[in-house]
């Protein structure tokens, strides 16, 4: 019994490190190493943005940064919005609006990419997003049967920050 589980678990682990938005046109000449860096939910990987609990008696400070707010709104470009999830283009990233929590979030190194998956199933048919972006190449985005993933394809060169906002998730 005990070998069938470990050999059940083998094939689970084996089949998982497969990478699911890579359709068979797309295959590359190179062998596919991945390095999946499992994280819990926003720890070293992601800065999350939280308000100060204290109040706070800096009126201008505030102001000046919902001004900024404003400001990189203006400069955002809305890529597609799919309802439950809405990705947009903005000079510094990617942001990515949704109410959805995220479950897990991990990289993959060939091709590169930033995966997040998110804790709500959802019954969509996969997309791929085409982007026209210098650090950002496309996002693909599919369902599973407990959750959705979101998995964006980046520059080799490129070293991205992601950050956490209220129900925003920033890709730098």
């Amino acid at each position: 019994m005990r070998g069938f589980l470990l050999v059940a678990m083998a094939l689970l682990i084996a089949g998982a490190r497969e990478n699911p938005f890579v359709l068979p046109s797309q295959s590359h000449s190179q062998p596919k190493s991945s390095s999946y860096s499992s994280v819990a939910i926003f720890t070293p990987l992601v800065r999350e943005t939280l308000p100060s609990l204290a109040p706070s008696s800096k009126g201008k400070g505030e102001e000046r940064r919902r001004e900024g707010r404003e400001k990189r709104e203006e400069r955002e470009r809305l890529v597609k919005d799919l309802g439950f999830v809405a990705f947009y283009t903005r000079e510094d990233g990617i942001a990515i609006r949704t109410s959805d929590p995220v479950k897990r979030v991990f990289t993959i190194d060939n091709p590169k990419k930033i995966v997040f998956d998110f804790a709500k199933g959802r019954d969509f048919p996969t997309k791929v997003i085409r982007l026209s972006h210098p650090n950002f190449k496309n996002i693909a985005i599919g369902a599973h049967k407990r959750f959705y993933r979101v998995a964006i394809e980046i520059d080799p060169r490129c070293r991205p920050k992601i950050e956490k906002e209220s129900k925003e998730i920033i890709c730098r």
